[in-house]
């Protein structure tokens, strides 16, 4: 099982440390309770308002992929510069300034097939972090939803090697989660 840090109470110097740490070690850090209800559920709202117009591009092995306007509540401060997820970002990529690329939305059936091996998460001096927020929930056993290979963020190559790294986690995401 790999540790979940719960920011249902608050975010504070020490859980973003956690998370950095975590990050550093497996290339990806579970944050329980990131957003609110609330807050999820009027990010879900608006993608829903706006998801008719939202162009798709094929991903790979069934997913598909939108790109988001950059209009409220997708480029409300609370979800862009949340400390959740930026202190733990500027603590991995010991950077004083993060740029933002792109938000999108990912979409992955549930029962999708398993993806090629790949990183989302880039180690070093040109490094790539991504924030994965589900607006839905994601179970355990959703075939393919959701694993994560540990240590895959610092293989030498974009597509890893699976031999060389530990095994595949599976993992479960409640809504609002990152």
């Amino acid at each position: 099982t790999l540790p979940a840090i719960d920011c249902s109470r608050g975010f504070r110097a020490s859980e973003a440390s956690a998370a950095s740490a975590v990050l550093r070690m497996c290339g990806f850090a579970v944050l329980q309770h990131a957003l609110s209800q609330a807050h999820v559920a009027q990010l879900a709202e608006a993608y829903a308002r706006h998801e008719p117009t939202l162009a798709v591009a094929d991903l790979r092995d069934g997913r598909k992929e939108q790109l988001l306007p950059f209009v409220p509540p997708f480029t409300d401060d609370s979800l862009l510069h949340s400390p959740v997820w930026t202190e733990v970002a500027a603590e991995y990529l010991g950077a004083a300034e993060l740029a933002l690329d792109a938000l999108t939305a990912v979409l992955a059936p549930l029962h999708s097939p398993a993806q090629a091996l790949h990183r989302d998460v880039h180690a070093g001096p040109a490094a790539v972090l991504s924030v994965q927020i589900p607006l839905v929930d994601l179970p355990r056993g959703g075939g393919g939803a959701l694993v994560l290979q540990p240590a895959s963020h610092i293989a030498p190559e974009v597509e890893c090697d699976a031999t060389a790294l530990p095994p595949p986690v599976e993992m479960g995401m409640t809504t609002g989660s990152a």
